[in-house]
């Protein structure tokens, strides 16, 4: 059996339309998604790409592999190994064709790997990605696939107009825009715009029309009163859709590379897990991205999770609403393959689930992020108590939903009795995960600033510098 896993990187389940919504935006991943096992509440463990693959690649909480920030300058423990690694010793040959930024051989991620090949685009990464696999498919093989199409900058995507609402909007404003490009050169002149300019500007740097370079991507001109701004709803719904043309034509790749796997004879042996590192925000709670302004909402860690069974398996392609976690993965695949390794891992395997999809499974899940302030979550249904430690000063934050849509989150003064349980439950969390990362991965965690050259440090920050991480 081969191994091919998909992360999709900034991909919100919530915008797909396996998982209910009414747009265009992934016929190829409906499609495979109707032929696999879906899990309706998959939850990442942080809305931070390095953070959250960690995770996702070793089977670890946040807590316990000891990275919360993207700009942590030391990887985790050298003790701690990864799925690659694992696959590799178990004579699969192993490849890696990432999108970089955060997930590159800088943060450790190619430990593992025979092959590994970092590009932005899935359009860069198609061809040698499909070359590599005609040329392996007579040996068993574990490939990573990632790629940051749908992250932003938030590109217009001409091909998609049906995708819009107001598809014109840039076109409409495009020497307006490159004034504001020309007036970058000279500093703090951002504070001479109207509100409307603000926001005209945050759509055109986010949207990257035209190829207009435009940095930063000014999510911090979102403030509360935004919403006053008379084009409002005009420039929001811009960013939307431009989003949603993103995912449509990553679909598009998709789709073309699933029927390669069928027309190679490698899609019934192939186990196929397709997934995202986390979600993004866009406008549901007034901040646009994922990462500048740490939260914990479920519009940043609900994630797809589509698990696609070799055919000889005899699992049915069905829909499971039990709660899941990014760093159960891990451990399914291992079942799967019957590779015993358990020492590591704090996932579970999800193959009885796949099995018997009505079963239960766990009751909490766990997320944390770092930036300016350190939030750590912990959740089970409607129910999520966040912990906020900034500057040493803790506060209690208590959310629930009325249903399971992920954009409604509303903030409660007086918790009832789960958000009590859950926040005991959070603080033993947190104090295992880091008994556990003190007395085994501590050590052996070594300064990428030191152990890279100055060339790939360079080529680095030019990665998060596109991403809209740096400025």
């Amino acid at each position: 059996m081969d191994i091919i896993l998909i992360s999709m990187d900034t991909l919100r389940a919530d915008r797909l339309g396996c998982y209910g919504l009414d747009k265009n935006t992934s016929p190829y991943i409906d499609e495979l998604a109707s032929d696999a096992v879906l899990f309706e509440k998959a939850y990442s463990h942080s809305p931070n790409t390095r953070v959250s693959h960690y995770s996702m690649l070793t089977s670890l909480h946040v807590l316990t592999h000891g990275v919360t920030k993207f700009h942590d300058k030391f990887n985790p423990s050298s003790k701690i190994k990864f799925l690659s690694e694992i696959l590799k010793s178990n004579d699969f040959k192993t490849a890696g064709f990432v999108g970089g930024g955060l997930v590159t051989e800088v943060y450790g991620f190619s430990k593992g790997f025979d092959t590994w090949v970092e590009n932005r685009s899935i359009k860069d990464s198609y061809v040698p990605t499909t070359d590599w696999l005609r040329n392996n498919k007579g040996n068993r093989f574990f490939l990573f696939f990632h790629f940051y199409d749908v992250h932003r900058p938030y590109l217009f995507r001409e091909k998609y107009r049906e995708l819009y609402n107001h598809p014109d909007y840039l076109l409409e404003h495009k020497q307006e825009i490159k004034k504001f490009v020309k007036a970058s050169e000279t500093k703090n002149f951002a504070r001479f715009f109207t509100d409307s300019q603000k926001g005209l500007v945050t759509v055109s740097g986010l949207a990257g029309a035209f190829e207009l370079d435009l940095s930063p991507t000014w999510i911090d001109f979102l403030a509360n009163d935004w919403e006053k701004i008379p084009e409002y709803k005009t420039q929001i719904g811009f960013v939307r859709d431009s989003y949603d043309a993103g995912v449509r034509w990553t679909d598009d790749y998709l789709g073309q590379f699933f029927m390669f796997l069928k027309n190679e004879g490698l899609w019934d042996n192939t186990l196929i897990i397709f997934t995202s590192d986390h979600g993004e925000e866009l406008m549901d709670n007034r901040c646009i991205g994922h990462g500048r302004l740490p939260s914990l909402y479920d519009t940043l860690l609900h994630i797809p999770l589509i698990i696609k069974p070799a055919a000889a398996s005899g699992i049915k392609a069905c829909r499971v609403s039990a709660q899941v976690e990014s760093i159960d993965i891990m451990p399914t695949i291992l079942d799967i393959l019957n590779i015993d390794f358990k020492g590591q891992m704090q996932g579970k395997s999800l193959l009885d689930l796949m099995k018997h999809p009505q079963g239960h499974f766990k009751d909490v899940v766990f997320a944390a992020i770092s930036g300016g302030k350190t939030m750590t979550m912990a959740k089970t249904g409607f129910q999520k108590y966040v912990q906020i430690d900034s500057n040493g000063i803790t506060t209690d934050m208590f959310l629930e939903k009325p249903n399971d849509s992920v954009t409604n989150e509303i903030q409660i003064d007086n918790p009832v009795e789960a958000h009590k349980n859950l926040k005991n439950i959070l603080m033993a969390h947190m104090k295992s995960c880091g008994e556990l990362f003190l007395k085994k991965y501590s050590k052996g965690r070594l300064n990428v600033e030191k152990r890279s050259s100055k060339k790939k440090l360079d080529k680095l920050e030019n990665q998060l510098r596109a991403l809209g991480y740096l400025q």
